[in-house]
């Protein structure tokens, strides 16, 4: 197995057929859902919680397993997992499904139960009941905009709100760029703050990469990404700081940048390697770096 690399449901199922065997066919005889009124699916059929997880095999421990959100995943959120194993119930993977992501087994539906009118479609989020917001709408719009790239004046068309009104929700309004661009810097704090508690927490290493440059508007960047592989071995990354940076580009200014930044996401401890370009204010930034405590192998890997 390949780390870092996102495996579908169905490449993990080739990968370990041999091994498993009769144990995945028993698996989908014992696909009992841990239903919170008590109840239980008929034998032979499969939980609907695998159409949104994947199973990570736990190293030596068979029929054991890790089994990650790709709802999560998809949208960008540090994803959530759980341990598993064959023959066990699926209770807290659907209550997370259902609290976060809206996901129920009865909005998912099967071959004896059609989707209930009024109810959100299983791709836009499964089982749960559909009433308009506004304010919701704005959120979803602000995470729509950032992951499109796409200006803040795009809730500000005029066709988007005829097209929106006249086919999908007759109450939709259009959003103002002030607007969108509030609501997106609170969900960019919210995030931010989600990420800073979870490397406090987090007992693993990182890689940085760093680069500093002048736009053609004449303004000085300086962009630092984090790259981490998470506990389930997915290889995760991170902008963490995207700053204007007005101070001469010495190493030593690079290094009080860096420094800063490590702190701020409780990294300092946990770095392994930098990559740079090879300009000579980063080989001196290095220098400076190497004079941090913690770091893996006295330093040997930390430029790259």
């Amino acid at each position: 197995m390949e780390e870092g690399r996102d495996y579908t449901p169905e490449e993990f199922e080739a990968m370990f057929a041999s091994q498993e065997g009769s144990n995945r066919n028993e698996e989908v005889e014992q696909g009992e859902e841990e239903e919170e009124a008590g109840g239980s699916k008929p034998s032979g059929k499969v939980s609907y919680v695998w159409k949104y997880y994947e199973k990570v095999p736990v190293p030596n421990k068979p029929r054991h397993f890790r089994c990650v959100c790709t709802v999560c995943r998809d949208i960008k959120k540090i994803m959530k997992s759980y341990a598993w194993s064959i023959g066990t119930g699926f209770g807290s993977m659907s209550r997370h499904l259902r609290n976060d992501h809206g996901i129920t087994a009865s909005g998912v539906g099967s071959q004896t139960q059609t989707q209930l009118s009024g109810f959100m479609s299983e791709q836009a989020g499964g089982g749960k009941p559909f009433f308009y917001s506004q304010e919701n709408m704005i959120d979803h719009m602000a995470t729509f905009v950032n992951l499109e790239e796409l200006p803040f004046t795009y809730g500000e068309s005029v066709n988007l709100e005829n097209f929106n009104r006249l086919a999908l929700q007759p109450s939709y309004s259009h959003v103002n760029r002030h607007t969108l661009k509030d609501r997106t810097m609170a969900q960019y704090k919210e995030q931010k703050k989600e990420l800073i508690a979870y490397f406090a927490n987090f007992d693993g290493r990182v890689a940085l990469t760093s680069d500093t440059w002048t736009s053609q508007q004449n303004n000085p960047f300086m962009c630092v990404t984090v790259h981490w592989i998470d506990n389930d071995f997915f290889l995760q990354k991170r902008i963490i700081a995207f700053d204007i940076m007005e101070e001469k580009h010495t190493g030593y200014n690079i290094y009080l940048r860096l420094k800063k930044t490590l702190d701020k996401f409780n990294l300092t401890k946990k770095l392994v390697s930098i990559s740079f370009d090879n300009a000579s204010a980063n080989t001196k930034c290095i220098d400076y770096v190497l004079q941090m405590d913690d770091l893996l192998l006295n330093g040997d890997l930390v430029h790259v």
